[in-house]
């Protein structure tokens, strides 16, 4: 699958709020079980991937995305087009799609930072075999994150994404 899908398909309902919404929406696609090519390393605001990153410039360059002043990304004069070509993987990823619009589409980027550090985190916790749970995920986050975001913030979206069966 194409990167560009879930973002094109996320930016065809509503913009997106800069670079950091960006990479997070990526990052929950890739989580989302859609065979998009890019990794993830933990960087200053989470996940980070240079793949999206470089993809961010094409989208724009290629007119599927319209970068305003203020850094938020709108439908470019070519995103129906794309749409429209890739119609059948849409379908075909129409319930990850969904989910992602859903869950996260409408989430300021501060919130998708913190959503994305606490499944990063979660999961490369899980991945080496250790327990995860939402004491771990506050002390983990807090750790990573300094007092940028509060326990009562931590917990819920852990608590979030469990209920999202994202873990």
């Amino acid at each position: 699958m194409d990167l560009r899908l879930p973002l094109a398909f996320i930016a065809s309902r509503r913009p997106i709020r800069g670079k950091k919404a960006f990479q997070k929406l990526a990052y929950f696609s890739r989580t989302l079980q859609m065979p998009i090519n890019c990794s993830f390393s933990m960087y200053l605001y989470g996940p980070y991937s240079n793949e999206v990153a470089v993809e961010h410039s094409d989208m724009i360059a290629s007119g599927l995305l319209l970068e305003r002043d203020d850094n938020v990304l709108e439908k470019g004069a070519s995103l129906e087009e794309y749409l429209k070509d890739h119609s059948r993987e849409i379908n075909d990823y129409s319930a990850q799609l969904e989910k992602l619009d859903k869950c996260f589409g409408s989430m300021p980027p501060w919130k998708l930072e913190l959503y994305a550090t606490t499944h990063f985190l979660a999961t490369s916790a899980k991945r080496i075999g250790k327990e995860f749970e939402e004491e771990d995920a506050v002390r983990e986050v807090r750790k990573a994150k300094g007092g940028k975001f509060r326990s009562e913030e931590i917990g819920k979206a852990f608590r979030d994404l469990v209920a999202w069966e994202l873990f």
